[in-house]
């Protein structure tokens, strides 16, 4: 049975009443590991994505802008699995 998972996102901005959720990522079991946020207000997140095939998983990295728009992604990995 196959599962298919998405990666989430929530960012609460404390003292206003901005702020955002988006979910990323595709067919499969994405997610993240960790999440930091950069000095110009974005945020950089490290996890994984299968794209569909739980058996090759590839670490997967990408950036953020303050309003979650991403500014890039870079999927790491072979044909195996590199999670």
């Amino acid at each position: 049975m196959k599962r298919t998972i998405a990666l989430f996102v929530l960012v609460f901005v404390v003292a206003t009443f901005a702020g955002w959720d988006k979910y990323f990522g595709d067919k499969g079991s994405d997610g993240a590991y960790s999440v930091i946020q950069t000095a110009d207000g974005g945020f950089v997140v490290a996890g994984f994505r299968s794209a569909g095939d739980e058996s090759k998983c590839d670490g997967w990295v990408f950036k953020l802008d303050g309003s979650g728009e991403v500014v890039w992604s870079k999927i790491y990995g072979g044909e195996n699995r590199d999670k």
